[in-house]
């Protein structure tokens, strides 16, 4: 999770799929124990525009979900450095 609305996934997982067969689970840690995870339809699948299925180069999605997350003390997005002094690059 990169923004509320915004996950980032392997572009190899999203190729040739249907919007309506993929759901993204919030907050699951376990396949076996859903009860504490929040399900989202997704939006849109944008991957890497250099993006190379037989080489796995720029292996890259973003996802935009079909709402916003509620974050919580539970979820929450991901720490990303907000410039190159901060360990961008």
């Amino acid at each position: 999770l990169i923004h509320a609305q915004y996950i980032i996934t392997a572009a190899h997982c999203m190729v040739s799929r249907n919007l309506k067969n993929i759901y993204v689970a919030i907050g699951l840690h376990s396949t076996y124990e859903i009860k504490d995870s929040f399900i989202y339809e997704i939006e849109s699948i944008q991957n890497h525009p250099n993006f190379s299925k037989s080489e796995l180069h720029n292996d890259l999605s973003i996802v935009k979900l079909s709402k916003p997350v509620k974050i919580s003390d539970k979820i929450y997005t991901i720490c990303l450095p907000k410039s190159k002094e901060d360990g961008y690059s």
